[in-house]
């Protein structure tokens, strides 16, 4: 889920100032489009970081306090970050209705995940680390998007992993339907299905 995706005063001051980000994590000539690799590929290498991640073992985690969950997923973002090439949104837990299991601030670049839904035993991500990464990834990969988009609007659009899907991206968070506007075009917009796909398989890549 996304909030404050409304912000075209970002897209239009981009190609003057750029963000912030960007500039410290890539600089033009430094990587073409080409060398990023198909999304299969970057798909089964993140697979492989986090197989490697003791923290997101189950009777690791289920030992975990909050703080610790709160760290394996921090760690959890920066490996994906390496191979997707995305500076990683620091992640907090807040107090976020019950419903709602976490959301991607583009106003703030962050990652918040509901912190009734970390706690050791309690809430709905409970003791399973697959929901609790299912969650943060599927933020991940809205906080990816939303880089992706930026580029391709900007001047680093040589930048770009997928030239059509940033283009789509793009035109959904220009047009983003959230779920007081009707559940099913919130599902079904391309950023949530996407965002959906990409967690959920990746979690199949980490436990099978």
């Amino acid at each position: 889920m996304l909030e404050n995706h409304e912000r075209p005063e970002i897209i239009e001051s981009y190609a003057d100032a750029s963000n912030d980000a960007i500039h410290r994590h890539f600089m033009p000539g430094v990587r073409q489009q080409s060398d990023a690799g198909g999304e299969a590929e970057r798909m089964g290498a993140a697979g492989e970081r986090l197989r490697q991640l003791d923290g997101l073992k189950e009777e690791n985690w289920r030992e975990l306090d909050s703080h610790g969950r709160i760290a394996v997923m921090n760690d959890v973002g920066r490996e994906v970050g390496r191979i997707y090439d995305q500076p990683t949104p620091p992640l907090y837990a807040e107090q976020l209705p019950v419903e709602q299991r976490g959301d991607y601030v583009d106003e703030d670049y962050r990652i918040r995940m509901n912190s009734e839904g970390i706690s050791p035993g309690d809430g709905f991500l409970s003791d399973d680390p697959r929901v609790a990464l299912e969650t943060y990834l599927h933020e991940f990969r809205h906080s990816y998007q939303y880089e992706q988009m930026l580029r391709w609007d900007g001047p680093f659009r040589h930048l770009v992993d997928e030239g059509a899907e940033a283009d789509n991206w793009s035109s959904n968070f220009k047009n983003y339907n959230s779920p007081e506007n009707g559940f099913n075009e919130y599902y079904n917009q391309s950023v949530e299905a996407d965002a959906r796909a990409f967690s959920e398989e990746l979690v199949k890549k980490v436990y099978g």
